[in-house]
C-alpha cells in the first residue's frame, strides 16, 4: 500500500466519521468516484470503529517506514533553509508534522531552535486546523516550564511551520529512576506549574503524557506538543472534541476525552495524574490486553488502576508512596470530572501539602468520604450535629492522647534523672572505702538497680537500659551493651507496638552496635526495618530517615555491596537541603560517602569530603572531639592514598593524641589510629617506629573486639607485611594465615580484604621460592579484584604487580605484558609521582634489562629512583632496589663510571638491613660484580 492510498483512506474515514452511519454511503460515492475498492475498504472501516483504530494506530509506523518516497525524504532537508533558518538533523515525527534541529543563519544571530514542519504531500484540512491552532496556542505562551515559541511562517511551496525553542534533554521517565520521590514530587509539581499556567491562558493541553515532557541537563522541565492543544472559548473548539490521526493518547485520556464529551481543565488535571502515576509507579494507570477502541473504552471508562504504591515493584518505594500518594494519584484519575481535583492548583496544593508533612485534602473513597454522602441523604441538622458530635470526640481522643504521652514522658524523664543522681552519688562514704570508683562499676551496679525494681514501668525501664546500652557502647563495651539494647527493643515492642519511632531508634542504635561488632548481616537487617520504618513513619526527606540510610549503607560498603553508594548521597541530599543545617548528621553521611569513594580509588574526592566533614565537625563540637579525631585519621589515611605521607603524618599523630586523651585504658578507636599511623611511618621507612605501634594495635583489639573481628586481620596482615620485609618469614606466616581466615569467615572467600591477605600470603610464598603455591594464591587474588573492584582500581593493580613479579622471577613472558597493565592503571586513577608507582617501574625495569632492552630500562628505573629519593630516607632497602636496578641497566648499556656509585650505595644500604629484600639485594651484588669484572673497583 502506498503513501499516497494510505492519505487518502485517512482523508475518506476521518470525514465521514464526523457524519451520521445513514449519510457515509452517498458521502463517500460524491467524495471518491473514482474507486469503487476503496469506497469499500473506507466503509467497512467505518462500520468496525473499534479495529479501524488499531488499524489507524499502525499506520502512522507504516507511513514512517514508507517516508522515503515523501518529497522532502527524497530530495534530503539537511542543510536546506526554510525561512531564515538552515536544518541541520530530523529530531522526530508523528502524524502531523516532522520537527527538525534548525539554526538561525541570519547574521548576527547564532540560535539553535526546533523547526516543526507539516508533513509534506498529506495536508488535510484538519490537520491544517490543527497546525496552525497550536502556533496560535503557543503564541498565548510564555513560561519557563513550556518550550516557547519563537517564530512562524510558510515555506515557498505553502507548507506551514512553526520555530519552537530546542529543548536538550531526555524523556520524563527515563530521567525519574535516579530520583527520589521528593525529587520527583518537585519535578511533578514544575510540570504541574507550567500547566496550570496554560490553563490561567485559557489553553488546555489535551496530551498531558511523559513523552511530551523532557528534562535538561540542570534538571527542569519542559512542556512540549501542543498540537491538540484547545482554546476555551472558542467556538470552534466547542462541543465533541474533534476526530483526528492521533487525536489523543488512550493511556493518558481522560475519560471525558474518549466519551466525546466536553473538555476543560478538568481533562488536563487526570492527564497529570497519569503521568504522576508513572512518575511514582514506574509504569501507566492500565494495561490493556489489545488495541482496539473497544477494549481502550472498556478499561478506561469501567477499570480502577491499581493504587500507585501496588504498581511499583520495589519494596521500599511502595511503602513510601502507601496513603498520601495513593489518595492523590487516586483523586486525579477518578473517572468522574466532579469527583476530581478541581483544579491544578488544587492537586498541586496537596503535593506541597504532603512534602511538608501536613495533611491532604484528598479522601478518595474513604470512609470520611461515604461518610459525608450518608450524611447528606438526611436531613441538614442531623448532618450538622453529627458531624459537630464527630469533630468533638476526635478533639477529645487527641488531648487525652496527648495528655497521656506527655505524662509517660515526663515520668520516664524523671526516672531516667533519678536513676543517674542516684549512680554517682555515693551515699555512703565508707562504701567506697577511699577507692576509685571507675564508670564501668557505676554502670554495673546501675543495671542491677534497673533490672530489680521498676515493676510495672516497662516504658521507663526500657528508656533507662537503652540509655545504659548506649553508654557501654561508646565505652567500647561492646558485648556488655547487646543484652540491653535487646531486652530495651523487646519492652518497647510490647508496649508501643511493631512500628512506632522509640522502637525505630532502638533498631537504629542496635544496629551500629552491630556494625561495630563487625556483625555486619545483623546489622543490614537491623538497620533496614529502622529505615522501612522510619519511611514510612517519617518519609524519605526526613533526617532520622537520612541517618539511618547513612549508617545502613556503611554496613553494606562493610560486605563490599556497591548499593551503599546510592544511601549515602540520599542521606547527603537530605541533610544539605534541611534547615537550619544538620551539621553532624551531614558530616556522617559525608564520612559514609567518602569511605566509599576510598574503596573506589576515588582519592581526591575523598579528601574534598573529609576535609567538610572535619571544618562540620569543629564547628560543632570544638577540636578535641572523639568524631573529630576519627575524621582525622581517616583525613590522614586518604593522603597517604595519595602518596603524600609527610602530609599525613601529623594529621594522623593529632588524632591518635586526642583518642589517647579520652580513652587513656584503651579503645578499639586507638587501635585503628595507632594501625594507620604505623602503615605511614612504614611507607616511609620507618620500621623501627611502626613495629611496636602495630603489636600496640594488635593487643587492644585482640582484649577490646570479638576474636574473629576483621580490624584485628587488618593489623595483623600489617605487621606480618612488616617482618616479612625483615626477613622474619616464619612469624611473617602465621600472622598472614591468622588474618586470611579471619577474612573468609567474616566475609567468605570473594571479598576485597581477602584479596589483601591472598596478596600478602602469595609473596612470602615466593619469597620462600614456593612458586605453585604463591602463583595460585595471587592468581586468585587478581582474578577477585578484577571482579569486585574493577579493572581500573588501584587493588587491581597491586595485585597484576604481585603476579607480575613472580612471573618475571620464574621468567614467564606473561610478566611484561602484567607490569604494563599495573602502571597503566596507576598512571590513570593516582596523582603523578605516587610512591606504587616505583614498585611497577622497578619491576618492568629489571625485567627489560634482563631481555636486553637496556635503554628502555633505564628510563622506567630512573624515574622510580627520583620517586623514591623524595619519599624515603638514605639507606632505605627500597631506595637500594631501585638504585641496584637503575645500576644493572646502566652495566648493561657500559656506562660504568654512572653504574659504580649507584651500585656501591646500594650494597651497603643491603648490608645495613641484612634479611631485608633478599632477592633484590641479591641483584645489586650481581651487577656490581659484573661491574667489577670489566676492570671497575
Amino acid at each position: 500500500m502506498t503513501p499516497d492510498r494510505l492519505a487518502r483512506i485517512e482523508e475518506l474515514f476521518l470525514a465521514a466519521r464526523e457524519m451520521t452511519p445513514e449519510r457515509w454511503e452517498s458521502h463517500l460515492r460524491q467524495a471518491c468516484p473514482e474507486s469503487e475498492s476503496l469506497r469499500h475498504e473506507v466503509l467497512a472501516m467505518l462500520q468496525h470503529q473499534d479495529r479501524a483504530y488499531s488499524w489507524f494506530e499502525g499506520m502512522e509506523s507504516e507511513l514512517a517506514r514508507l517516508t522515503p518516497e515523501e518529497p522532502e525524504a527524497a530530495i534530503g532537508l539537511e542543510g536546506a533553509s526554510i525561512g531564515p533558518y538552515r536544518i541541520v538533523r530530523e529530531l522526530g515525527r508523528g502524524g502531523m508534522g516532522v520537527v527538525y534541529l534548525a539554526e538561525r543563519v541570519e547574521a548576527g544571530f547564532e540560535q539553535r531552535v526546533a523547526l516543526k514542519l507539516i508533513r509534506g504531500g498529506r495536508e488535510t484540512d484538519e490537520m491544517l486546523r490543527r497546525f496552525l491552532a497550536e502556533r496560535r496556542i503557543l503564541s498565548r505562551l510564555e513560561h519557563p516550564g513550556i518550550a516557547r515559541l519563537i517564530d512562524g511562517g510558510s515555506t515557498a511551496e505553502g507548507r506551514p511551520y512553526l520555530v519552537m525553542e530546542y529543548v536538550n534533554g531526555v524523556r520524563l521517565i527515563e530521567h525519574c529512576p535516579a530520583l527520589s520521590v521528593e525529587q520527583r514530587l518537585a519535578l511533578f509539581l514544575e510540570v504541574g506549574e507550567a500547566v496550570e499556567y496554560a490553563h490561567r491562558n485559557l489553553v488546555v493541553h489535551r496530551d498531558l503524557k511523559p513523552s511530551n515532557i523532557l528534562v535538561t541537563a540542570d534538571g527542569h522541565s519542559k512542556l512540549l506538543d501542543f498540537g491538540i492543544a484547545k482554546l476555551l472559548g472558542n467556538d470552534e473548539e466547542t462541543g465533541a472534541t474533534r476526530t483526528g490521526m492521533r487525536p489523543l493518547t488512550p493511556e493518558f485520556a481522560a475519560p471525558e476525552q474518549l466519551k466525546g464529551e466536553a473538555i476543560t481543565t478538568i481533562t488536563d488535571v487526570y492527564g497529570l495524574g497519569a503521568v504522576l502515576y508513572e512518575m511514582l509507579g514506574g509504569r501507566r494507570p492500565f494495561s490493556f490486553k489489545d488495541r482496539s477502541w473497544t477494549e481502550l473504552e472498556r478499561v478506561i471508562l469501567t477499570e480502577e488502576p491499581p493504587l500507585v504504591s501496588h504498581a511499583a515493584t520495589d519494596g521500599k518505594l511502595r511503602q513510601r508512596l502507601a496513603g498520601d500518594l495513593d489518595r492523590i494519584c487516586a483523586k486525579a484519575l477518578e473517572k468522574e470530572p466532579a469527583r476530581r481535583y478541581q483544579s491544578v492548583q488544587l492537586l498541586l496544593e496537596d503535593i506541597r501539602r504532603h512534602l511538608r508533612g501536613l495533611p491532604i485534602l484528598a479522601r478518595g473513597n474513604a470512609w470520611g468520604y461515604r461518610a459525608r454522602k450518608f450524611i447528606g441523604r438526611n436531613q441538614v441538622t442531623t448532618a450538622v450535629a453529627a458531624m459537630a458530635l464527630l469533630l468533638t470526640i476526635g478533639f477529645t481522643v487527641t488531648l487525652a492522647f496527648q495528655s497521656a504521652r506527655l505524662a509517660r514522658e515526663r515520668d520516664k524523664a524523671q526516672r531516667v534523672s533519678e536513676l543517674f543522681v542516684d549512680l554517682f552519688t555515693v551515699a555512703d562514704p565508707d562504701e567506697a572505702r577511699g577507692e576509685r570508683i571507675t564508670a564501668r562499676e557505676i554502670l554495673d551496679r546501675g543495671i542491677g538497680k534497673v533490672r530489680g525494681g521498676l515493676a510495672g514501668q516497662s516504658e521507663v525501664k526500657a528508656s533507662l537500659l537503652d540509655v545504659v546500652g548506649r553508654v557501654y557502647h561508646k565505652l567500647g563495651l561492646y558485648d556488655r551493651a547487646v543484652p540491653l539494647l535487646e531486652e530495651s527493643l523487646e519492652l518497647r515492642r510490647q508496649v508501643l507496638g511493631r512500628e512506632n519511632s522509640d522502637v525505630s531508634e532502638n533498631l537504629h542504635r542496635l544496629g551500629l552496635l552491630r556494625l561495630d561488632q563487625a556483625r555486619y548481616a545483623d546489622a543490614v537487617k537491623l538497620l533496614r526495618e529502622s529505615l522501612a520504618m522510619r519511611q514510612k513513619l517519617y518519609g524519605d526527606a526526613h533526617r532520622d530517615t537520612a541517618r539511618t540510610s547513612t549508617y545502613l549503607g556503611l554496613a553494606l560498603f562493610r560486605q563490599g555491596d556497591k548499593t551503599a553508594e546510592p544511601l549515602f548521597r540520599q542521606a547527603v541530599a537530605v541533610h544539605r537541603a534541611s534547615k537550619p543545617l544538620p551539621k553532624l548528621d551531614l558530616a556522617e553521611s559525608l564520612t559514609g560517602l567518602a569511605l566509599f569513594q576510598n574503596s573506589r580509588g576515588n582519592y581526591r574526592e575523598a579528601e574534598d569530603e573529609l576535609r567538610e566533614v572535619l571544618s562540620l565537625q569543629r564547628q560543632a563540637l570544638g577540636n578535641d572531639h572523639r568524631l573529630v579525631a576519627e575524621t582525622l585519621n581517616n583525613l590522614a589515611s586518604t593522603l597517604s592514598r595519595l602518596g603524600r605521607d609527610r602530609e599525613s603524618e601529623p594529621v594522623q599523630r593529632e588524632a591518635l593524641a586526642i583518642l589517647r586523651q579520652i580513652y587513656p585504658d584503651g579503645h578499639p578507636k586507638v587501635a585503628t589510629t595507632l594501625n594507620n599511623l604505623a602503615l605511614m611511618l612504614m611507607a616511609r621507612g620507618n620500621e623501627a617506629g611502626a613495629e611496636p605501634l602495630f603489636r600496640e594495635a594488635i593487643a587492644i583489639r585482640r582484649v577490646k573486639l570479638p576474636p574473629a573481628h576483621p580490624d584485628l586481620a587488618q593489623a595483623l596482615g600489617n605487621l606480618g607485611l612488616l617482618l616479612q620485609n625483615q626477613g622474619a618469614l616464619t612469624e611473617a606466616e602465621l600472622l598472614h594465615r591468622e588474618a586470611l581466615a579471619i577474612r573468609r569467615q567474616a566475609f567468605g572467600d570473594r571479598n576485597l580484604s581477602v584479596v589483601v591477605s591472598l596478596g600478602n600470603l602469595g609473596q612470602l610464598e615466593q619469597t620462600k621460592k614456593r612458586y605453585p603455591e604463591a602463583e595460585k594464591l595471587l592468581g586468585e587474588a587478581v582474578e577477585i579484584s578484577r571482579k569486585l573492584a574493577g579493572p581500573q582500581h588501584p587493588l587491581t593493580a597491586n595485585c597484576l604487580q604481585n603476579l607480575a613479579l613472580l612471573l618475571a622471577e620464574r621468567g614467564t613472558p606473561e610478566a611484561e605484558a602484567m607490569f604494563r597493565q599495573a602502571l597503566a592503571i596507576r598512571r590513570k586513577v593516582l596523582p603523578a609521582g605516587h610512591p606504587h608507582f616505583a614498585y611497577t617501574l622497578v619491576g618492568l625495569g629489571e625485567w627489560l634489562t634482563t631481555k636486553g632492552r637496556s635503554l628502555e630500562a633505564e628510563k622506567l628505573v630512573r624515574e622510580a629512583v627520583e620517586i623514591r629519593r623524595k619519599a624515603l630516607p638514605a639507606g632505605h632497602p627500597l631506595l637500594a632496589e631501585a638504585q641496584g636496578a637503575l645500576g644493572a641497566s646502566l652495566v648493561a648499556l657500559r656506562r660504568y663510571d654512572e653504574a659504580e656509585p649507584l651500585l656501591v650505595e646500594s650494597a651497603q644500604s643491603f648490608r645495613a638491613h641484612p634479611g631485608v629484600s633478599p632477592r633484590a639485594a641479591e641483584r645489586a651484588a650481581v651487577s656490581l660484580a659484573s661491574l667489577r669484572n670489566h676492570g671497575r673497583r
